[in-house]
């Protein structure tokens, strides 16, 4: 199940790197905070079966990691407690169910968010690393579509 784990990261991330806006990232007192928002639905069927990822042209998946930074620039994955909300153009605010995914090398959390066909979201996520003083915050908006 290793094998079948890394592929899944490996799909999510290529998924994310083709996805509309590329994965972003912001840095904060020695981490990296890398995150990333795309319509379910670009990620396949196999694959969201086995990350329990409901596949839906109403629903977006955010995708968020932490990583310590460290002299070879590719950082240490680091567990913290993300939470996310995001809040559609009309206002209504939904609070993300953050699931940790670790696998191999990794530590990622996922949630989904509904949306209808041209909703601009607008999502905040904070980032608890146990023992640092200060939580890694980011807000993003992007806009999705049901087609």
């Amino acid at each position: 199940t290793a094998m079948r784990t890394e592929v899944i990261l490996a799909t999510l991330l290529l998924a994310a790197a083709s996805a509309p806006a590329l994965a972003e990232s912001v840095r904060s007192g020695g981490y990296t905070l890398h995150y990333s928002a795309m319509p379910s639905t670009m990620i396949t069927p196999e694959v969201a079966r086995a990350a329990g990822i409901t596949r839906s042209s109403s629903r977006a998946l955010l995708n968020v990691a932490v990583r310590r930074d460290s002299d070879d620039g590719l950082g240490e994955p680091v567990a913290a407690t993300v939470t996310a909300n995001v809040r559609n153009p009309v206002g209504q605010l939904q609070s993300l169910r953050m699931r940790e995914v670790r696998e191999a090398d990794a530590i990622y959390y996922l949630g989904e968010a509904r949306f209808t066909d041209h909703d601009t979201l607008d999502f905040e996520i904070e980032a608890v690393i146990q023992g640092e003083p200060r939580p890694i915050r980011v807000r993003f908006n992007q806009q999705f579509f049901t087609r």
